[in-house]
């Protein structure tokens, strides 16, 4: 905690440099450990270099580096020409998957954002003359920080201090010219922002700084950069804003509020440097600033357009791999794979296949091959990733990398190899970060994912409600993240038949992603197929339709062949199928079918779930044969998983021609657990027969019946004994009516 560097009568700093025939400049002593650099002749014993580090004289207490100010350099010109940042005082960083700039001040780390807040389009008749904007910065917390830098979001924001307890010089957005680098310490900048004295002040046990620090000390951690028209940035010693200029003082006459005076009327310290950036709309009130997330993509493209020409390093792989990353967010998966392809490539021949750099391009090109449905490359990268990070004996990554598997295999179906993967990440995750980090928070919401999906409701809801819980307080109620949690929280709902709690949690997540990611973000269509569901359930089939048209057409613009595509398109197809729209809805099954069956293997629950909607609409369309044979893939051993769907898709088959047993299609991308309604049905659909008494424990198999050798014989077989009787008997049954019919009125006791 000691104060500035000693400095020379220039304000040269000292630097070590011991000689044993100098003279100290402060106490006379013979021998010297400290000189100024620049040869000013000036020395001092290490005895007086440390007293005046702790008590500097008052012209000297501290001194703001201006000559460091690197960033201001690059920000101010050679960021927007896509020249890449050469510095000394920082290095590159990243805060989760937030990119950064770090400097190490001798208080802790301050992280500056690798873009900047280009404002100078607000005063487009000035926005081509650089020298009329300046070079801001905007001091904050983690969480301000990330939420800028969300990659998915279709525009990085900043609020406004719109109250006067947090605008003391105006309502707007706070900033100081000063980078990290130049304040050296985080405390200063702390002062700057939250103090009316120096904050080049020598003493920070003060009562006013342990003040500032018990009250603000995070939020000089992280620094979002700016560049602002000169007119819309005020200088609080220089000009005053316009709300600030009308309010008076009335505990002092009336009068005006002098320039260096905060809105109480008291004295600021001349060494404070406070900003006030106030953009307003044509009715003068005070706006947020926003920065459209599409300038970063041109950004990057033209910065590696430059690197392709001058370099072949790994400044290169840096620009590819952010690039990449932007464009997945955005749901452009075909460019961002190329991308990751060749930054992947570029790191194996520059690194080998082992090393962290290596690792990481192997993980992201692994996460989007799984958001595009292609899994067995996906799989084996993700292996040879988690593999690689085993042998580093770096926890953080390798737990990533076991949540990342683990998350694969469930998609796939594979849920008995996925479990014990996704336990261990979330225990060494809350194990080594604690409950509250981003990374166990993520787990979390995987673990539950994967609860839900293998029917242990209990658990599942309320790991869903802890991970959304905790991305609330970690990232804020309308980050991405938070709002993946709601809607997957309100599907599981869904599907316990809890609607009322359902829909209000499945509006708000899709109202969030609307505004934060756009209309089009696989989250936004995601949230949107789920509360179609929702709709469809409650019987409000008009509105469902159109939001699986919407989502589909969606879908298929960005990833015509994913599995959330298909399910979409399953989705519309039951939705139709159950008004009685069986033309319509056919080749919705049969096109999703034949997705399903190129992306999955034969035993999968969605191929399978598939195989029983179409035989379902084929027997409503009296095509029993070819119902028969589509059956007949149906492996004889299939997933637990299929269970009760399986099962009342055969009893579908077996006559049950407008029963009011509904299974309600999948949840987003998941072998969602069958909904059962009795007498349930669509608005606009015809009445349908209902059972009072029925039982998915043992239905008629028909694609083990339809293989067997004696269909006969082994038909009774599958009976019950009092069933068995009823065909002892004879059977009594209107002219016209389908074996299939009776079969089904047999198994639940019609007849």
């Amino acid at each position: 905690d000691a104060g500035p560097l000693p400095a020379c009568p220039d304000g040269h700093s000292l630097e070590p440099d011991e000689r044993p025939d100098h003279f100290c400049d402060s106490c006379d002593k013979h021998g010297t450990h400290y000189s100024c650099p620049e040869d000013c002749d000036y020395d001092l014993c290490k005895y007086c270099f440390a007293h005046l580090q702790k008590h500097p004289p008052p012209e000297q207490q501290a001194r703001l580096k201006r000559e460091d100010a690197e960033l201001s350099a690059y920000f101010g010109g050679p960021y927007f020409e896509g020249a890449v940042f050469q510095g000394k005082q920082y290095e590159a960083a990243k805060v989760h998957n937030v990119y950064s700039y770090r400097y190490t001040a001798p208080d802790g780390y301050v992280h500056v954002w690798r873009h900047v807040f280009d404002l100078r389009e607000l005063n487009s008749a000035n926005s081509s003359k650089q020298e009329d904007a300046v070079v801001l910065y905007h001091y904050t917390n983690e969480l301000t920080f990330l939420n800028v830098g969300d990659m998915q979001l279709t525009a990085a924001k900043l609020l406004a201090s719109l109250v006067d307890s947090r605008a003391h010089f105006g309502k707007g957005i706070y900033v100081t010219q000063h980078e990290p680098a130049v304040w050296v310490r985080r405390m200063r900048v702390l002062l700057n922002n939250y103090s009316n004295g120096s904050p080049l002040r020598a003493d920070f046990e003060d009562a006013d700084s342990q003040e500032v620090l018990r009250t603000w000390s995070g939020r000089s951690s992280h620094c979002i950069p700016l560049v602002v028209p000169t007119l819309l940035a005020y200088n609080i010693f220089e000009r005053q804003t316009p709300d600030i200029q009308e309010k008076r003082l009335e505990c002092d006459g009336g009068r005006p509020i002098a320039l260096g005076e905060d809105y109480k009327g008291r004295a600021v310290d001349r060494n404070r440097d406070v900003w006030v950036i106030r953009i307003t709309d044509q009715t003068g009130q005070i706006l947020h600033a926003l920065h459209d997330a599409e300038a970063f993509v041109s950004l990057l493209r033209k910065r590696l357009e430059k690197l392709r020409l001058e370099s072949n390093g790994e400044d290169i792989a840096m620009c590819i791999m952010e690039l990449a990353q932007r464009l997945a967010a955005r749901g452009q998966h075909e460019e961002s794979e190329d991308l990751y392809r060749e930054c992947l490539q570029l790191r194996r021949e520059q690194f080998g296949d082992l090393n962290p750099n290596t690792l990481t391009s192997m993980n992201n090109l692994a996460e989007l091959l799984k958001a595009q449905g292609k899994f067995q490359e996906a799989e084996s990268l993700h292996r040879d990733s988690l593999a690689g990070w085993r042998a580093h004996g770096n926890a953080p990554n390798t737990l990533a990398s076991i949540g990342n598997l683990a998350e694969l295999l469930r998609v796939q179906g594979r849920h008995e190899e996925a479990e014990p993967l996704q336990r261990e990440a979330l225990v060494g995750s809350r194990t080594q970060f604690g409950q509250m980090h981003p990374n166990t928070l993520r787990n979390t919401h995987k673990m539950a994912m994967l609860s839900k999906v293998q029917g242990n409701l209990q658990e599942a809801e309320s790991l869903f409600r802890e991970a959304e819980h905790g991305c609330r307080l970690q990232f804020g109620p309308v980050h991405p993240e938070t709002l993946a949690c709601i809607s997957n929280l309100a599907e599981l709902l869904r599907t316990q038949g809890r609607l009322q709690e359902s829909e209000p949690l499945q509006r708000l997540a899709l109202d969030g992603s609307r505004k934060q990611l756009g209309d089009t973000h696989p989250n936004t269509l995601r949230s949107m197929n789920n509360l179609a569901m929702l709709l469809k359930v409650q019987g409000r089939c008009d509105e469902a339709e159109t939001l699986f048209r919407e989502t589909l057409n969606e879908r298929r613009a960005q990833m015509s062949g994913h599995p959330d595509t298909l399910a979409t398109m399953e989705n519309l197809a039951e939705l139709l199928r159950g008004q009685g729209r069986l033309e319509e809805a056919e080749p919705l099954f049969r096109e999703a079918l034949d997705g399903f069956r190129t992306q999955f293997d034969a035993a999968h629950p969605q191929r399978v779930i598939a195989i029983n909607h179409l035989a379902m609409l084929l027997e409503a369309r009296g095509m029993s044969e070819e119902a028969v044979t589509l059956l007949r893939e149906v492996p004889d051993t299939c997933p637990e998983e299929v269970g009760c769907a399986e099962q009342l898709g055969e009893a579908w088959l077996l006559g049950v021609e407008g029963a009011a047993l509904h299974f309600y299609g999948m949840a987003e991308g998941e072998e969602c657990l069958p909904i059962k309604r009795q007498g349930f049905a669509c608005k606009d659909a015809p009445k349908k027969r209902t059972f009072k008494k029925y039982s998915y424990s043992r239905c008629l198999r028909l694609t083990g019946f339809s293989r067997a050798a004696r269909p006969g014989e082994d038909l009774m077989e599958l009976f019950c004994a009092r069933q068995r009787r009823k065909f002892s008997r004879g059977i009594k049954r209107k002219r016209g009516a389908s074996v299939t019919g009776v079969l089904f009125s047999l198994r639940f006791g019609c007849i």
